[in-house]
């Protein structure tokens, strides 16, 4: 019997908490995650395949990549997932680009495992691929092997592997008022059509992400502006934002097929935008983050006596402050 270590196991004890504040509106498929992950880093696995497999099923957007991510950067002291979109692999031909070829190159994927012993490999539109890539899926699978190059064999028993699909996703995006469990048999019965069920059997679950509603993504708006404006209190530019910021910045970064995925970069590109042109004009750098006049961007309003220097908090109309959940904490006066 092999002693799971303290550290481990304290990993392991915050390990749904630290999912659920990361990613947003995905509660019951981050459940079924972290149980699959739990027995992996228990030691319970399999040692003949990967640590752990998952596919994750759902729109684009709705946090499936991100997921992979946290994970990886949770449970490997902040490792990036190694990634491949399979999208790129679509010919037979570019199944040497993958697993290198007979002159003893290794592929892009080999050349990643020669310098990692452990990780998450991440496989995006997995079901873009040709036919032939599945069929070395399922060796990885079964055996947490993979030959790259001429004679070049990889031990992937330290690895989880993860695969994403946008199969199903128009039956999510239109099954407005139906409950997830016949979201989850619809986007099933797709899947089974499209993939050979000798494949979706070897995964140790295959999870459906949701359509986030509005709430959901205003607690993703929220987590990035929390976090960009973290970011740039390190630079020393201490910014709010109110609540007509927070809706723009929701209306501009949620798109209908991207789903949050735009989030991120267009929180950046606007409030970053609004404190450039106070720097170049010698304005005000710290205030409350407000929609402009033309409401086409944001602007910095001077603030400098309103609430705190320092809170870490995003703040709503007339002063009030929401957590990262978009729950009112207090007041300002």
């Amino acid at each position: 019997m092999n002693i799971v270590n303290k550290q481990t196991k304290e990993l392991l004890k915050t390990l749904e908490n630290h999912l659920n504040s990361n990613v947003k509106g995905q509660r019951e498929a981050l459940r079924r995650t972290n149980k699959i992950l739990q027995i992996a880093m228990t030691d319970l696995s399999d040692e003949k395949k990967p640590l752990g497999s998952l596919l994750f099923l759902g729109p684009t957007g709705v946090g499936k990549t991100e997921t992979t991510k946290v994970i990886s950067d949770y449970l490997f002291n902040n490792q990036e997932p190694l990634s491949f979109n399979m999208s790129q692999y679509q010919t037979k031909e570019s199944l040497n680009n993958l697993i290198g070829d007979t002159t003893g190159y290794l592929g892009l994927l080999g050349d990643v495992l020669s310098v990692n012993t452990s990780g998450v490999l991440l496989f995006d539109e997995m079901e873009k691929a040709h036919p032939d890539i599945l069929n070395l899926f399922l060796q990885i699978l079964d055996e947490a092997t993979i030959d790259c190059g001429a004679s070049k064999r990889f031990d992937l028993s330290n690895y989880f592997v993860v695969m994403t699909s946008n199969i199903g996703s128009d039956a999510i995006l239109h099954m407005n008022q139906a409950m997830n469990v016949s979201i989850e048999r619809t986007v099933m019965d797709e899947l089974k059509s499209a993939v050979r069920p000798e494949f979706l059997n070897r995964f140790d679950d295959i999870i459906v992400f949701n359509k986030l509603n509005y709430d959901q993504q205003r607690e993703i708006a929220i987590l990035h502006i929390d976090r960009e404006l973290k970011r740039l209190r390190k630079k020393g530019y201490e910014l709010t934002a109110d609540e007509g910021a927070i809706e723009f910045l929701i209306r501009k970064g949620f798109h209908k097929y991207f789903g949050a995925r735009p989030m991120k970069r267009t929180i950046h590109h606007y409030v970053c935008e609004a404190l450039s042109y106070n720097i170049v004009y010698d304005l005000h750098t710290s205030g409350k983050v407000v929609m402009n006049l033309s409401q086409t961007g944001l602007m910095i309003e001077d603030s400098l006596n309103q609430g705190q220097s320092g809170d870490d908090s995003v703040h709503g109309s007339s002063g009030d402050s929401f957590d990262l959940n978009g729950d009112k904490l207090a007041l300002s006066q």
